[in-house]
């Protein structure tokens, strides 16, 4: 059996970053490959090139930078968290032993396995893996150990609207040698494009790709569930313990015991690792949450939610923009509170699911077939092989066998070596021309403005590439058809 390989965040005691390791281990399996979540074995650092002059450069760049010197200082501060307690520590330890396996391999091993045979791709995704403010940017989160062809990122967020300037060189580098990209986020789509020019598509986080029920049907139960990952503010508390009283309902909390908590009387801290927390949002009466997984997993398991805006003080980057994003795309903007609209939180939201559902279903088929498709080069395996940002131009024979037509550097080159092609056509006569593309619709209507006055252009027009060859080129693939003139 074909493998794939999975580099992810799953550790952390956080559930949505366990949860959205297993559902894309999961997404993957369910597709008929033999699917693992690796990592090193070896010290931390050993994938991070720890040489002395990069140190150095680390520090220079520190000095020079003071918003990163900052970021990284806070982004520390921030790690080390609330405490989680003991005994809920040990059910994530468990959930990674038993449902997520990871495979520790040392720096060879993960090179070994990346460039057998059997192993078609090597995936990065989801959670915030290109999280870009601090002083390191982790090559494993990009496959920097992997064949450049077989690279292929599912759903990464930054994590923020924009990378800082400190990082935008090497992120830039990085992105533009894997050839199949996509992203959870809109912002990310656009940083991809402000750093690389390439349109990328946007797809749903993993945990929305599969069915929850697996860990047991819903039984809805008389409790609101709170999942906040910072204090919520004595206003907040103060109205959802009104509700919540008003209802009839006790609450539960996960996983910090807030301070603020205590405002409220008929309050439960229960031992809850990934599975657990599964159930108890598919058996809330309603979930209140400042998180991005609480609120995909209210959307995925029909539960009526508050998403609320947490607090960035203290100059931490602001992350909003992902909980936002989501929203949008289910139009459900209307259930993320901030100051002005805490007043909603006086009553339970009524939701219509069935729309909401139809949404996912229709995202759903568009994120499956992208990881269908993202990385599979079909014939043309190895001709992308390990050379950086190497673009084959390809086309048929008569036989419908893809062949390679030219290699070169970067996608600008790429384009312009199409255009002499393209020239070659049109010098023996008139021609309707077709430009072609896989999900890069606005990069190609650019490509057909800049080649509509060629000589013996009859006509032009755009189209999606065909199936078949988008499945050998994946997302971003663009080329042209030519019609010679009778």
């Amino acid at each position: 059996m074909n493998k794939v390989g999975i580099i992810t965040l799953y550790r952390g005691y956080n559930y949505g970053t366990s949860l959205q390791a297993y559902a894309l281990k999961k997404a993957i399996s369910d597709l008929g490959y033999d699917t693992e979540i690796l990592w090193t074995n070896e010290n931390t650092h050993a994938g991070r090139d720890i040489r002395v002059e990069k140190i150095v450069r680390m520090a220079a760049r520190m000095l020079v930078h003071p918003e990163l010197r900052k970021n990284t200082i806070r982004g520390h501060k921030k790690s080390l968290g609330t405490p989680i307690e003991e005994r809920i520590k040990e059910e994530f330890k468990d959930f990674e032993e038993g449902e997520l396996a990871v495979k520790g391999l040392s720096m060879q091993g993960l090179r070994k396995f990346a460039r057998e045979a059997q192993t078609v791709a090597v995936v990065c995704g989801s959670d915030q893996i290109w999280s870009a403010t601090g002083a390191n940017v982790e090559p494993l989160y990009y496959l920097r150990f992997a064949p450049a062809d077989k690279r292929v990122a599912y759903a990464p967020s930054f994590g923020a609207s924009k990378v800082p300037v400190y990082n935008q060189k090497l992120i830039k580098k990085y992105l533009a040698e894997i050839p199949n990209v996509s992203v959870r986020e809109k912002q990310g789509a656009k940083i991809v494009f402000d750093l690389t020019r390439r349109e990328v598509p946007v797809v749903l986080d993993p945990t929305l790709l599969i069915d929850w029920n697996q860990w047991g049907n819903a039984k809805k139960c008389d409790y609101f569930l709170l999942y906040f990952l910072s204090e919520p503010s004595e206003n907040i508390i103060d109205k959802i313990a009104v509700i919540a009283k008003s209802a009839k309902c006790k609450v539960i909390a996960l996983p910090y015991r807030f301070s603020v908590y205590s405002k409220i009387n008929d309050i439960d801290y229960p031992n809850a690792g990934p599975k657990e927390f599964v159930k108890l949002i598919r058996n809330a009466k309603c979930v209140y949450t400042d998180s991005f997984h609480g609120t995909i997993f209210s959307i995925n398991l029909n539960v009526p939610f508050w998403t609320i805006a947490r607090n960035y003080g203290n100059g931490i980057v602001e992350q909003s923009s992902r909980i936002t994003s989501i929203l949008e795309t289910f139009k459900l903007s209307g259930q993320y509170i901030c100051n002005d609209t805490e007043n909603k939180l006086s009553e339970i939201p009524s939701m219509d699911f069935e729309e909401i559902n139809l949404i996912r279903k229709e995202q759903k088929e568009k994120s499956l077939e992208y990881l269908k498709k993202g990385g599979r080069i079909g014939r043309l395996a190895g001709t992308v092989g390990e050379f950086l940002n190497l673009k084959p131009i390809i086309t048929t024979d008569e036989n419908g066998i893809y062949y390679n037509v030219a290699k070169v550097r970067g996608r600008k080159q790429s384009l312009s070596k199409m255009t002499e092609i393209l020239k070659g056509y049109l010098e023996k006569g008139k021609c309707d021309v077709a430009v072609l593309h896989a999900g890069c619709e606005e990069e190609a209507t650019k490509y057909m403005e800049s080649i509509k006055s060629l000589p013996n252009v009859a006509s032009i027009k755009i189209a999606e590439i065909s199936p078949a060859l988008g499945v050998h080129g994946g997302p971003g693939l663009m080329g042209f058809s030519v019609k010679m003139e009778k």
